[in-house]
């Protein structure tokens, strides 16, 4: 149910980034590095807290059934 929730807020938030680069996009290799590097920000952001929430759960696959 956990996982459905991040999955939405990556979709969103990859459509917010690349809904701006679109639209102001007039020469192919000009890139935005303060962009690119705030997404990269926000990506790696997203990525630690998924990475706690999955530390921190109990949930295990190949937990033996005593």
């Amino acid at each position: 149910m956990a996982c459905q929730g991040v999955w939405y807020c990556l979709v969103i938030l990859s459509a917010f980034l690349f809904a701006g680069c679109a639209a102001a996009e007039q020469d192919r290799f000009h890139y935005d590095y303060m962009r690119l590097r705030m997404g990269g920000l926000i990506f790696a952001g997203v990525m630690l807290t998924i990475g706690v929430i999955v530390l921190l759960t109990d949930f295990n696959l190949f937990k033996k059934k005593k």
